[in-house]
């Protein structure tokens, strides 16, 4: 399986950053009103106490108008009723400034009642403007507590669907390493022990034949030949079980193992290939032993057949709470991160794997051209 044949999970990771960016871009939108209203409620504020200023200024005019048109009027009504005393034009202008009084009047608190009103509306439009930024705020402050818990959820659930993609694929890997290595098995014993007993099988025909002709001299060198052949058979079948599980590590624990299996590769002509053991050697749960063994054994084939190095140390720590496996080469070396994101290296992401399914944990240091660094470190007490 390759890259990008889980389009749900990548699905899910493009919904969840699609909808952090509509939230920013939302949160953004709701700061812009905010502040609109608060420039609004600024100018709608500044226009209310201009109002207020002016409606006081001309309630005072207004009760002022009413005092003189009072003592206007109490003059219309004596000029009106001592037409002895005054002439008809007295009487005229008396009534001509009632009345020119009472218009002003009329007309200042019409005026009044009209600012009045724009006040009102005014303190309404303030008001609601107040609600308007103190519900921008609120809304503001939870989509700030719910971005960040989103980011930091999107941060972890994109962790998550990496890990559940590398999961996946390691998982199809995993598979198809095991149908891989039934074939080798298979093709091991189809071409090792089933070749030799094969011809173990014709060997004792030629046995039975000679016998059969009375030739005990070469019945003879045929059964020495025979044993031969059976010997081989049970080397080729020896190595096969040893590769499945190696009964070293069962019988005298797992640096005897390792240093057992590490003799195989400098048989093979890779001489540095070194075993280090620090601390007093002590033998572990079954599944530390057998998940530190394929660890080394994963690590050391990676360094010698992927990276091409010419040298290989092994050192194993019997530390105080944990066991730490070290293999360090002087390999190629390659990009740490096409391992955690699961791009190639299958290998050494099992490594990864392997260990966290004992409760430990792997680490993997490496730059092109300089080499890899495995480290991994097992609790002692798992599986006790």
């Amino acid at each position: 399986m390759e890259e990008g044949t889980f389009p749900a999970l990548e699905t899910l990771e493009r919904i969840l950053d699609h909808t952090v960016r509509t939230m920013e871009a939302a949160k953004a939108q709701v700061f812009d009103i905010a502040e609109q209203a608060r420039e609004e409620s600024r100018t709608v504020e500044e226009e209310l106490a201009k109002l207020k200023r002016e409606i006081e200024f001309l309630i005072a005019e207004n009760d002022r108008r009413e005092r003189e048109y009072r003592k206007l009027r109490q003059r219309l009504v004596e000029v009106s009723r001592n037409f002895s005393r005054y002439s008809e034009r007295d009487i005229r202008e008396a009534y001509e400034a009632a009345s020119e009084m009472l218009a002003t009047l009329q007309f200042g608190q019409e005026r009044e009642k009209l600012l009045r009103k724009r006040r009102d509306e005014l303190e309404q439009r303030y008001k609601n403007l107040l609600r308007t930024i103190d519900k921008a705020e609120s809304i503001l402050l939870q989509m700030s507590v719910v971005l960040d818990y989103l980011k930091g959820d999107l941060a972890r659930m994109s962790e998550a669907v990496q890990s559940a993609l590398s999961r996946q694929l390691f998982g199809f890997k995993v598979i198809e390493a095991q149908e891989e290595e039934r074939r080798r098995i298979a093709r091991d014993i189809h071409d090792g022990p089933a070749q030799s007993l094969a011809l173990a099988l014709l060997k004792v025909e030629l046995v039975e034949r000679r016998i059969r002709e009375g030739d005990a001299a070469l019945a003879a060198e045929e059964l020495r030949s025979l044993r031969e052949i059976l010997r081989a058979a049970l080397a080729d079948v020896r190595k096969v079980i040893y590769d499945l599980r190696p009964m070293h590590l069962d019988d005298l624990g797992l640096v005897s193992a390792l240093s057992k299996h590490l003799e195989m590769y400098r048989r093979e002509g890779f001489p540095a290939v070194e075993l280090h053991v620090v601390g007093e050697e002590q033998r572990l749960s079954g599944p530390v032993e057998i998940a530190l063994f394929r660890i080394v054994q994963e690590a050391v084939a990676n360094a010698i057949k992927h990276a091409e190095a010419r040298n290989v140390s092994v050192e194993i720590a019997f530390l105080p709470h944990v066991v730490r496996a070290t293999v360090a080469d002087d390999g190629r070396g390659f990009v740490p991160e096409k391992v955690r994101d699961g791009r190639g290296t299958y290998g050494l992401m099992g490594i990864v794997e392997r260990a966290k399914l004992v409760g430990g944990k792997a680490n993997v240091l490496s730059e092109p051209g300089r080499g890899t660094i495995v480290t991994v470190e097992i609790p002692r007490d798992v599986g006790e």
